[in-house]
């Protein structure tokens, strides 16, 4: 038994966390390409009312959701798998999590009432159960990730969206209206947790010691502030953009803040994650340069993607979404290369949140927040085109905030960052002009597209070579050690 105990609280290989990260980087392709196509079907088989309804009942579930288990997951992974903190947190979060599911369900029944819609009590009663599943997961998933096994909440992500998807579709199909919409939902959280569970899960002890959680509550209510600060303040943006430029502007608002978030979150998160593992088990004088070198790839990976995405924007907006959409083009060009900057500068706060300063990312988000609400409000006098540049700004500003107020926990200065990055960089603009090049002047198409992400794939790996080859062999010999070797 002590074997197995020491073996699970072993530093996790280089090798597996990278397998990790790369990982949950496919699955979340993988996912954005699955709801790209099932989306369509879905809203063409249950119409706008049908999708109208189950919209009332879901932002109560997801917003208790995201606060449910008040940052213990992202904090119990600095925990030896021996301490008796896991069974108190198992017990505190399956008491939370049937509390919040009861609470939801009555919820369910009073805004039922409220807007008299007979059917959202027993939407809310059957997403309600969403939040226990959730809760229960959480010491298995705070487990995997000690243990740098990050790839199985991916594969479990991927495997449950899956089986959402089908299920939800097939009841679409036999006209069960927005019940496959829930049925889609609550399937999605079974499978992930049965999968998690059933590689993670250890039966906890008869054992509850609430003091145990006070320092995992303090550093988790600043994840879970951080995510508050985040909802409400795009929140109130939706407000205020619907309020005072119109729906159909909000609509187009909404989208473009979506798809830049997802686009390059989707890689970012798994080298956040990524990082703050190895943070946890890394000296002080490792943190330059860790940050640097995840720093670097990440700007390695995501400049390209997010140069290709701003130049062929106006050919694969129309394509995809009709003319509807053409507002929403420069929105997107405008506002996804500083959300780009604003995550490798926000890649500090894996560090700082393994060292307990948490704090600073925090009262950042905080400032972001309140910057971006600014320039929304703005929006009567500037346009929306005005309140994207805001945002821009804001977004900037944030990114040099988290590269130069950081740099007394991480060890690693702004300058250093920054100069890792300009071969990246100057590599994407030449991907941008082979991109432009390729698209102007051409009716959209699927297979221009398609050649214009390839030949500016090859742009950019060239530009590299030639502008960077001496980091970038430092990056291939580093990526051949973290995959080859164990540590």
């Amino acid at each position: 038994m002590a074997e197995r105990v020491e073996s699970a609280d072993a530093p996790p290989s280089g090798r597996r966390l990278a397998f990790g990260a790369g990982a949950m980087g496919m699955v979340s392709i993988l996912k954005l390409g699955l709801q790209a196509a099932s989306l369509p079907v879905m809203a063409r088989l249950l119409g706008p009312s049908e999708i109208g309804v189950y919209a009332l009942a879901v932002p109560v579930v997801a917003f208790v959701t995201m606060l449910a288990d008040g940052g213990l997951g992202i904090s119990l992974t600095r925990e030896p798998e021996s301490s008796r903190v896991w069974s108190t947190a198992f017990w505190v979060l399956l008491f939370t999590g049937v509390a919040l599911s009861l609470l939801l369900t009555t919820i369910g029944f009073a805004e039922g009432y409220l807007i008299h819609q007979p059917r959202v009590p027993a939407f809310m009663a059957a997403l309600s159960v969403t939040v226990v599943l959730m809760t229960v997961t959480v010491p298995s998933m705070a487990r995997l990730d000690r243990q740098g096994r990050i790839a199985v909440g991916g594969f479990a992500d991927l495997a449950a969206n899956l089986c959402g998807v089908s299920i939800g579709v097939t009841l679409a199909f036999r006209g069960v209206g927005a019940w496959s919409l829930v049925a889609q939902y609550v399937s999605v959280s079974v499978v992930r947790a049965a999968i998690v569970n059933a590689v993670a899960f250890v039966k906890p002890k008869f054992e509850f010691y609430p003091h145990l959680l006070l320092t995992h509550l303090s550093a988790g209510g600043l994840v879970v502030g951080t995510r508050m600060a985040d909802y409400f303040g795009r929140m109130v943006e939706n407000l205020v953009v619907g309020q005072t430029l119109g729906t159909a502007t909000l609509g187009r608002y909404a989208f473009s803040n979506q798809i830049t978030r997802y686009v390059t979150e989707m890689v970012a998160n798994p080298l956040w994650i990524t990082l703050y593992i190895r943070a946890l088990r890394s000296e002080h004088d490792e943190m330059p340069s860790l940050h640097l070198r995840f720093s670097r790839v990440l700007g390695v990976l995501l400049f390209p993607i997010t140069a290709f995405a701003v130049v062929s924007a106006p050919m694969a907006v129309p394509l995809f979404l009709g003319p509807k959409w053409l507002m929403a083009i420069p929105l997107l060009q405008i506002m996804m290369p500083s959300y780009a900057m604003g995550l490798v500068g926000g890649l500090s706060g894996a560090i700082l949140l393994a060292r307990d300063r948490f704090g600073i990312q925090f009262y950042g988000q905080l400032g972001v927040n309140a910057g971006r609400v600014l320039a929304v409000c703005l929006g009567p006098w500037v346009g929306v085109i005005g309140v994207a540049w805001g945002i821009t700004s804001v977004t900037t500003i944030y990114a040099l905030f988290m590269l130069i107020i950081p740099a007394t926990v991480t060890g690693s200065h702004p300058l250093p960052v920054l100069r890792n990055l300009a071969g990246p960089f100057l590599a994407s603009l030449a991907t941008a002009l082979i991109c432009w090049l390729c698209v102007r002047q051409a009716s959209p198409s699927l297979e221009r597209i398609m050649l214009a992400a390839t030949l500016s794939g090859l742009t950019y790996l060239a530009a590299n070579l030639l502008v960077d080859r001496a980091r970038l062999t430092q990056d291939f010999r580093l990526l051949q050690q973290i995959l080859f070797k164990k540590r």
